[in-house]
């Protein structure tokens, strides 16, 4: 399927626009109905006559009006405008006068007056309406186009190839305002500057032709075959611009400037939207229903409105409109097209083209700014059912893959495409403003600061910032935490071979315990098709006791990692770890590891390593540990999209896994002591149509053997008073509070969808929460001068939050902030009543 981009540009460090092109629709203000048309000369061709033109808005006629309806008054002959507002109709008779008809807008009727060329401008003259019930006629419609969309909808039937052409182009009528922005920012990073003084051209224009093979959502892949930027020739910080998001007029949801749009199609949509039937438009040998919709009062904040354009013949989609249920002074637009196709002597729809068009009045320096993004489908053809692996054709070469969850990457090459390739690709020529950018970015020479920042970019996204080979790991500068309080530091990583070798290390310096910390590591790629490594590690670094580690651990809620900020016990380690790894696909990976361990801890405790009954608690100052591990992370339908050697994970809508198995020895007082242990992870993320979103997290792990406290569960606690809610953990259990050798904990959120209240000017939320394990420990005798208390019949806790219930920037960062409260009880409770509640802030950073 087409899809729109969400994605980030930056121009010297100054100009700033964060993308997300996803469906919308915004119509200017209401005007008065008139009509006007300029001509041209008369075309023919035999005995047919033939007129073109344009449809837009009266307010703005730079505003066009997508799928207008319209028709020759003297053949009667119905007709319409296509998602750009261009029409083109042919008679063997005279066209002499012409009606138009779109919603909200006044019919328009336009003598043509022996012009071949038409602008036609519509007035807007209606508010979207307010009704809160669809007709049962239309009712029955809209459960039919639901009934129908497993035959109707692409990615369902799935078994198709075609080959796509994108172009993205960032605009504005005040060039020389933005390029005075443009050059006082690179003037930070050198030259080049832009010229004031050049024919009219776009900030900023793209192109990327692609080829998309999809079976299944597991079984897809899409290679872009070329990628044009103006003005920068970096491919990496480039790949974002061509697509990034899938986007279906069937999906349940729309991704839209980092909100998930309910779509109309999605459950049962008149629950929560209003349908109904603004038009019948006939069509060849079909009549098209057009079908507006829009969010019941009150469902907005998650909902959209637009237009759906259907076939009374199948109920399949030929056009669709949309934007977000809440109108902003941000204006959007995005036109669909579906066509129908005959594959294998079978009609079925397939994508055919797409505009998305984002107006921001104040965007850069209070300057206004238009980004225009197209996409057309130049060939859709049939994928054989059976087949896993599929031989491409491209330039004389064939290119062998499979189906492995990377489903966007670059093709060798892709950047440097010649203009012969272009113009075989394009399914019309550059506009002259198009032309214009290309020539204007090739005087000013290559934006190599550019190039360097949008390499930065990517690296800032993995918590890197380098330069060449080398780069500066930014997680070390800055940390904190309640032993070390504030802890500066550095980290550096060299890369060698082409990235095959990877070398790094660390130093950091804990103010409040006056101590260095620091590590080194390496990684050699020795097969990059299936990521096999080997690597090595070595650190002298505090560690929290109790708490197993997965291999290529992730968490699902940026919430998760505000805990280690609060973790008040630590070890002092001294690790060496060796390590090979292999992944099967990018979402199925294994690693076998030895560890050497050498561990004191920085607080009062003694274990009995013996376990002799009657013989006193050797005092342990240290103990070491001899472990083999075998770790397994399965991510089920994981997507990737590569980006220069890195791949970028979309997510999945499946549970993710992790499993390990540890066999150690523990030397402690003289004794060796050996163990097995098992530990597992579960964690799962998904939404419901109307419902919102749940998050469920599952931990479970048992060892065999007595070994020290370090090496047990201390459960995951993360009570403090005024803190913010940490996701995943219990939030009004005490660090080390219990202690387990067999535990059991599940996690569980809930978060309704946004709701809007009168006269209130932010859409609050509220979440469910719920937690709740079971731990037990066979020798707590073993384990002095330590909380052991018992949770074997099991810990509970429910919470509700109210959140966004005040919103702000923070940073440039849009920041929600909520308030609620946890309740502990059960047989695990406390005495007293308000050592069970903890209140607790809830954060949300997004746009």
């Amino acid at each position: 399927m087409i899809r729109p981009l969400s994605t980030g540009l930056v121009f010297g460090g100054v100009l700033l626009i964060q993308l997300s092109l996803l469906p919308s629709l915004g119509f200017s203000q209401s005007a008065q109905s008139r009509g006007e048309v300029n001509g041209a000369v008369k075309g023919k061709s035999g005995h047919s006559f033939r007129v073109r033109g344009k449809v837009c808005n009266m307010a703005n006629p730079k505003e066009q009006v997508p799928f207008a309806h319209g028709q020759d008054l003297l053949s009667g002959q119905h007709f319409m405008a296509d998602g750009q507002g261009n029409f083109d109709i042919s008679s063997d008779q005279p066209i002499t006068r012409l009606t138009f008809k779109a919603d909200l807008h006044a019919t328009q009727m336009v003598e043509v007056n022996d012009a071949s060329e038409i602008t036609v401008l519509m007035a807007r003259v209606l508010p979207w309406p307010q009704n809160q019930q669809t007709e049962p006629s239309t009712q029955d419609l809209v459960q039919q186009i639901v009934l129908a969309k497993k035959r109707n909808d692409p990615d369902r039937i799935g078994h198709y190839q075609h080959q796509v052409y994108h172009k993205l182009s960032v605009r504005t009528d005040s060039l020389a305002e933005i390029t005075q922005l443009i050059n006082a920012g690179f003037r930070i990073f050198g030259k080049p500057l832009l010229d004031t003084k050049s024919p009219f051209h776009y900030l900023f224009l793209t192109e990327t032709t692609s080829r998309k093979y999809y079976q299944t959502n597991g079984k897809q892949k899409e290679l872009i075959d070329g990628l044009r930027v103006s003005g920068i020739q970096q491919f990496g910080g480039n790949l974002p611009l061509a697509q990034l998001q899938a986007f279906s007029v069937y999906a349940n949801y729309v991704a839209l400037q980092g909100v998930d749009y309910i779509g109309p199609l999605a459950g049962e949509p008149t629950n929560r939207y209003v349908f109904e039937v603004r038009d019948t438009i006939p069509v060849l040998d079909d009549v098209i229903y057009l079908l507006r919709f829009y969010p019941k009062k009150g469902q907005q904040v998650s909902t959209m409105r637009g237009y759906l354009f259907v076939s009374a013949r199948d109920y399949g989609i030929y056009h669709a409109i949309f934007q977000p249920g809440l109108i902003t002074g941000v204006q959007s637009i995005l036109t669909q097209t579906y066509r129908r196709v005959i594959l294998d002597g079978k009609s079925r729809w397939a994508p055919a083209t797409y505009q998305a068009t984002l107006y921001k009045p104040e965007a850069v320096g209070n300057v206004p700014i238009e980004i225009v993004q197209e996409g057309y489908v130049t060939a859709f053809t049939s994928l054989d059912k059976q087949t896993t692996e599929v031989v491409l054709p491209y330039d004389q070469t064939k290119e062998d893959w499979r189906y492995d969850g990377i489903i966007v990457e670059p093709v060798t090459g892709a950047s440097l495409r010649d203009s012969v390739f272009w113009i075989g690709h394009r399914p019309m020529s550059l506009s002259g403003p198009e032309v214009n950018t290309y020539r204007f970015y090739a005087k000013v020479g290559s934006l190599k600061s550019v190039d360097r920042l949008l390499n930065i970019g990517e690296q800032l996204y993995y918590g890197q910032l380098g330069y060449q080979d080398w780069a500066i790991d930014l997680n070390r500068v800055f940390t904190f935490n309640y032993y070390e309080s504030l802890r500066l530091g550095l980290g550096l990583t060299r890369y060698w071979f082409d990235h095959r070798l990877t070398t790094s290390g660390y130093v950091g310096y804990g103010f409040q315990d006056k101590a260095y910390k620091y590590g080194l590591s390496g990684s050699y790629v020795l097969d990059s098709t299936y990521d096999v490594r080997i690597g090595y590690q070595y650190f002298d670094d505090l560690v929290e006791p109790g708490q197993p580690k997965f291999f290529r651990e992730e968490t699902i809620s940026s919430a998760e990692r505000l805990r280690k900020y609060q973790i008040p016990r630590f070890d002092i380690e001294v690790q060496h770890q060796a390590t090979a790894s292999v992944s099967i696909w990018p979402n199925l990976g294994f690693q076998a590891a030895y560890n050497f361990r050498f561990i004191r801890p920085l607080y009062d405790y003694s274990f009995n390593a013996q376990g002799i009954e009657g013989l006193a608690p050797t005092p342990l100052s240290s103990f070491t540990t001899n472990e083999a591990v075998l770790g397994f992370k399965w991510t089920i339908g994981e997507r990737f999209i590569r980006l220069r050697r890195n791949l970028v994970s979309i997510g999945s809508k499946w549970p993710s896994l992790y499993v390990n198995y540890t066999y150690g020895l523990v030397n402690a007082a003289g004794q060796q002591t050996p163990y097995r242990r098992y530990d597992l992870k579960s964690q799962y993320q998904f939404k419901a149509p109307g419902w919102g979103s749940t998050g469920l997290s599952l931990l479970a792990g048992r060892i065999v053997g007595n070994v020290p406290y370090s090496l047990l569960w201390t459960g995951k606690p993360s009570y403090q008073d005024a803190s913010a809610v940490i996701t995943n953990s219990f939030e009004t259990m005490r660090y080390n509070e219990f202690l387990a050798d067999e535990y059991l904990a599940f996690f569980g959120i809930h978060s309704f969808d946004p709701i809007e209240i009168d006269g209130f000017p932010y859409y609050p939320y509220i979440s469910l929460m719920h937690n709740m394990g079971w731990g037990s420990l066979q020798h707590g005798e073993f384990h002095g001068q330590v909380n052991k208390a018992s949770w074997a019949q099991g810990f509970y806790e429910s919470g509700l939050f109210f959140n966004d219930v005040f919103v702000f920037n923070l940073g440039g960062l849009r920041t929600g902030l909520g308030i609620g409260g946890f309740g502990r009880y059960g047989a695990t409770a406390r005495p007293a009543f308000w050592d069970n509640a903890v209140f607790k802030f809830a954060l949300r950073f997004g746009t």
